[in-house]
């Protein structure tokens, strides 16, 4: 057997490129807001698995499925409004993926819409910060039992106003490490926060993205 020859057999097997690009809007609602963003993001790849969607994969020895998340909800948090990428080696009707994706994936992972990302639909690989472009910014529902709205305001409003806001938090170790947290007040990390007292329905609190 030539070198050539077993290079071929030990490599990698060929991957077939993506020809569409898809938006998912999904929720965490009941018990599924306990699950952690790796656990949601495992059940997708289930999912998708199981609706026999045909996703694409990575180049290399360990291929992955071609899955991409701007980020997930806390763990114990409700969201009506996640979401994730897929980069599919067939074209597919949005209809039919929300359909197939809803029978496979586990009560309380909804998916409520999906979308083709524009300028894809020749299957032209998406810019770098292109795919969740069109996110802003997340609107969040919070209960606060005996907090009167007009006080949590004023509270919100003294902490956006600061320079900073150092953070304590505790290393694997135990020991505590301060830092100071920019991010959750700059940018597009900036939330918009309603304050209400009365327990909001998906959960403890929801994001809304828009």
């Amino acid at each position: 057997m030539s070198a050539s020859t077993v290079s071929a057999s030990t490599g990698p097997a060929p991957t077939r490129p993506a020809v569409q690009y898809l938006v998912i809007r999904y929720a965490k609602r009941g018990k599924m807001r306990f699950a952690s963003h790796r656990d949601v993001a495992r059940a997708f790849e289930r999912g998708v698995r199981t609706a026999g969607l045909p996703i694409a994969y990575s180049a290399g020895f360990t291929p992955h499925p071609k899955i991409s998340y701007p980020g997930g909800a806390p763990t114990c948090v409700a969201s009506e409004a996640e979401y994730l990428s897929l980069a599919l080696t067939a074209r597919q009707a949005e209809t039919q993926v929300c359909q197939r994706l809803n029978a496979a994936l586990p009560d309380g992972i909804d998916v409520i819409d999906v979308t083709e990302l524009e300028g894809t639909s020749g299957g032209a690989s998406p810019g770098a910060g292109t795919t969740f472009g069109h996110l802003e910014a997340s609107e969040w529902e919070v209960v606060l039992p005996g907090v009167e709205p007009a006080a949590a305001g004023l509270a919100v409003t003294a902490f956006l106003a600061r320079d900073e806001a150092p953070v304590e938090r505790l290393t694997d170790k135990g020991a505590a490490r301060g830092c100071t947290d920019r991010a959750a007040r700059t940018g597009r990390h900036r939330a918009v926060v309603a304050v209400h007292d009365h327990p909001p329905g998906p959960g403890p609190a929801s994001p809304a993205g828009r």
